[in-house]
């Protein structure tokens, strides 16, 4: 269920928006009718917007709030007590005139989030019962200047910003048991960049680089458990005594020409280099825990303290054709990319350890790889008649590891096409979508990933416009009832469920919406 409101007025120089939503949803059930464990969930926000148009210069201001009260969470082993959010962001345009362009943005966030394993699911025995409280900020700026020019335009810029996250883990029932996970972890990103577009031949070129430095460190970490168990204590030990103050250094190189070979069709060549610093959850997770990066695949995870910076070098070529009735665009892409950040099975004696001594599986290690991902992209667009439109995208990828016998990529979807019908008349429009996703048998042995079968979905709305001031949308979702499963789905971890634990967790069933909307 959903309820929201928004009030929006303006003048010649200046506008104010204020908005406000509250959702609440049960358990979901899914196509072969079990109910989906803790999936419900309560939530409710605000917004409000303000601008100021003086000529030159142009202001606005954003605030907005969150709060999320119980929610479940299936895919992780704890339940959301709350999550406090509130994010702002202030921008300043200023057009000098015709030629260029200075625009700044201000922006930040503030979070705090707690979660437990006992308030919300069926609870473990008193001493495995875990409290989760996290915060995390943010703080940042971006500042940049857009010149034109007879035959193109440039985009000078910076950004810098900085995060900073805590998460501290205690048993309510035992006041000396503890997990310092993270303590004032920060990361700070800063980057100038420069961007062109101009004519080039008959075609169009883009190019654009970007130097960037990431710099991390996290404080002292520790755990209760370290004083009785040498398997945390040398965990423990080897971190606080590493060097957790990393720098990486960073480029990113695009380059993007489209080439007209009559008035319909056009070539695109693309090419590029792009860098990615390892997260601070790939870096500073001391002790395995399932801190997986939003994986939620059901494995614990320890950090690497020594991982390298991923390098991607992409090419993509496409062919491209416009009508006035219909659009179509065909691309094949490949990425070879160095030093690839994935799980691979630990080779860490104490975390190896400590998962022997639970009765759990191995942990998995962050570690730098050497991967391979290419692939096909469709985009196709076709006006019917003066009212009906069909529309469709495929999208198929394969990914490789190359520096191992078992050299599929984990977690890589499956081959997927959409194809969409659509109505519009004055005052009424439909839509039909349809997906179909292939079966995926390429998936990676070393994580026990599973194999997905293939599935057909289908979805429809109807919209229909009461008046210039309401509208009712209708949805259907899933309009079949079919059970299925995604391949990236994350796997159950609630016990005493009707989803085993363990086991991926399916789609949701046929779900129902009607939406009134009212503008006055």
């Amino acid at each position: 269920q959903s309820i929201g409101g928004l009030f929006h007025g303006s003048n010649e120089s200046s506008y104010i928006g204020i908005s406000a939503d509250r959702q609440t949803g049960d358990n979901m059930v899914a196509g072969d009718g079990r109910t989906v464990p803790s999936t419900f969930y309560e939530r409710q926000a605000w917004q409000m917007r303000a601008g100021l148009n003086l000529g030159t210069h142009r202001f606005d201001a954003l605030v907005s709030h969150r709060d999320t009260n119980a929610a479940g969470t299936p895919a992780l082993n704890m339940d959301i007590l709350f999550i406090d959010a509130t994010w702002f962001r202030l921008s300043h345009e200023f057009n000098a005139d015709d030629d260029w362009q200075w625009q700044t943005r201000v922006f930040g966030n503030q979070n705090m989030h707690d979660m437990d394993n006992f308030s919300l699911r069926q609870a473990p025995l008193p001493v495995r019962q875990r409290l989760n409280q996290t915060g995390s900020k943010a703080l940042g700026i971006e500042s940049k200047v857009r010149i034109n020019s007879l035959d193109g335009q440039a985009t000078l810029g910076i950004n810098m910003s900085q995060r900073s996250h805590d998460s501290f883990i205690s048993n309510p029932n035992n006041p000396l048991f503890y997990i310092n996970n993270f303590d004032s972890v920060r990361r700070t990103r800063a980057s100038i960049f420069v961007e062109h577009q101009q004519l080039f031949g008959e075609g169009e070129l883009q190019f654009g680089v970007r130097a960037t430095n990431v710099s991390l460190d996290a404080e002292l970490i520790g755990s209760n458990m370290a004083m009785m168990n040498t398997h945390v204590a040398s965990l423990q030990d080897a971190f606080n005594q590493s060097d957790r103050n990393l720098d990486f250094a960073l480029v990113d190189i695009t380059s993007h020409w489209q080439v007209p070979i009559t008035e319909e069709w056009s070539l695109l060549f693309a090419a590029g280099l792009k860098q990615r610093a390892p997260t601070y959850s790939e870096l500073y997770t001391w002790f395995p825990l399932g801190i997986s990066g939003g994986l939620a695949d059901g494995n614990n995870y320890i950090g690497n303290l020594g991982l390298a910076h991923e390098t991607a070098k992409k090419i993509d070529i496409g062919l491209e054709y416009q009508h006035s009735n219909s659009a179509f665009s065909f691309h094949l892409f490949y990425d070879r990319i160095r030093d690839y950040i994935t799980g691979q099975p630990s080779e860490v004696t104490a975390a190896n350890n400590i998962a022997l001594m639970n009765n759990v599986a191995l942990p998995l290690q962050w570690q730098n790889t050497q991967a391979v991902l290419k692939g096909i992209e469709l985009d196709g667009r076709y006006q019917l008649s003066k009212h009906w439109q069909l529309t469709g995208v495929a999208e198929y990828v394969r990914g490789i590891q190359l520096d191992s016998s078992d050299n599929d990529l984990y977690r890589i979807a499956p081959f997927n096409l959409r194809v969409n019908l659509e109505y519009q008349s004055e005052l009424w429009q439909w839509r039909l979508a349809t997906q179909y996703v292939a079966a995926q048998d390429q998936v990676a042995s070393l994580h026990n990933e599973t194999e997905s079968n293939s599935y057909l979905l289908a979805h429809t709305t109807i919209t229909y416009y009461v008046s210039p001031q309401m509208k009712v949308d209708i949805a259907m979702q899933n309009l079949f009832d079919t059970d299925y499963t995604d391949h990236l789905a994350s796997v159950n971890r609630v016990n005493g469920a009707d989803i085993e634990t363990g086991e991926k967790i399916p789609g949701a069933g046929r779900m129902f919406g009607l939406t009134a909307t009212y503008q006055f």
